[in-house]
């Protein structure tokens, strides 16, 4: 009896480190007991995908426009830049600081763990975790909007952290340029081995220079290079667990959000065990992103005393 109770609470103290072990370091491996409970992503982008096969897609489409309306309304708080720490908390994310200039972020949940925000857009978490949460039983983890300034055209390649979750992207708000082809593309690299770990290898930097300098539609493109060429409305799934980067082509501003999901290709033990990773992973290495919210709450909570905020 003992024993076994040993052992139940040698398991239970060990399984979140071993899940955020696979979740943000280790990746796909040759071993194929691994491999099953943690299958590489079938895809590493798809733009718009079909309801009848991820029908929280349609969701998101449905309600963009509530998404991008509570964003700005409370934008004079949660609009912020995000260089001054993240790279530090990254280290081997992007080339450098600078690559930051530009892209903010406001997360209103880390992981699996909200932040102080997230009561300030009730409307969006209805969505979220009821319409898609409860009424599809999808579980959503991270919740962050991303905006890239005017000018702000390139994101370099990096990897992302995630290994067992799919993120994906609505987008909000932007204007094209004049004779653009969409507002932005993402590209996509289809070779997960090559972000193994976030934290100690970066992506080429001209990685994708092949189709994003390319002067003639008829160039060749490596097989491997995917790209989803996006517009105010859509919404792109993509394998954060592989390099990409964001060519811009909008002429102010480019708002998005971004939602972590689970995989529906994977089993209930696996997807488990990923939201004890996501879990710990936010407790730890994203705390960086709770703290900052503090503030903007307080923010937010000091004009809606003086009725400058609805």
């Amino acid at each position: 009896m003992l024993l076994r109770a040993l052992c139940v609470a040698l398991v239970a103290i060990l399984l979140p480190y071993i899940s955020i072990f696979y979740l943000h370091a280790l990746g796909p491996t040759p071993l194929g007991y691994v491999n099953k409970l943690f299958p590489p992503s079938p895809f590493v982008l798809r733009l718009n995908p079909s309801p009848t096969d991820l029908p929280f897609s349609q969701v998101l489409r449905d309600h963009y426009q509530t998404f991008r309306d509570e964003f700005f309304a409370q934008r004079a708080q949660v609009s912020r830049p995000r260089a001054n720490f993240y790279s530090k908390e990254f280290p081997g994310a992007l080339r450098n600081e600078t690559d930051l200039d530009g892209w903010s972020t406001t997360y209103l949940r880390l992981g699996t763990a909200d932040t102080c925000l997230t009561k300030y857009f009730p409307r969006t978490m209805h969505v979220l975790d009821d319409l898609i949460g409860k009424q599809l039983g999808v579980r959503v983890h991270s919740i962050f909007f991303s905006l890239l300034a005017e000018g702000k055209d390139w994101i370099a390649p990096h990897c992302g952290q995630l290994a067992g979750l799919w993120r994906a992207i609505t987008v909000l708000s932007g204007e094209k340029r004049e004779g653009a082809e969409s507002l932005a593309v993402q590209y996509g690299y289809e070779d997960d081995a090559m972000c193994l770990t976030r934290f100690s290898k970066d992506c080429p930097s001209d990685l994708f220079d092949a189709i994003d300098k390319k002067k003639n539609a008829q160039d060749a493109v490596p097989a491997k290079i995917k790209a989803a060429y996006y517009n105010v409305g859509d919404v792109f799934l993509f394998n954060d667990f592989t390099c990409h980067a964001v060519r811009n082509f909008a002429k102010g501003e480019r708002l998005v959000m971004v939602v972590n999901v689970d995989r529906h290709d994977m089993n209930p033990v696996s997807n488990t065990l990923v939201a004890w990773g996501s879990w710990v992973f936010s407790q730890k290495t994203l705390s960086v992103f709770r703290e900052k919210s503090l503030p903007l709450c307080k923010g937010i909570e000091e004009m809606m005393e003086k009725g400058g905020a609805t």
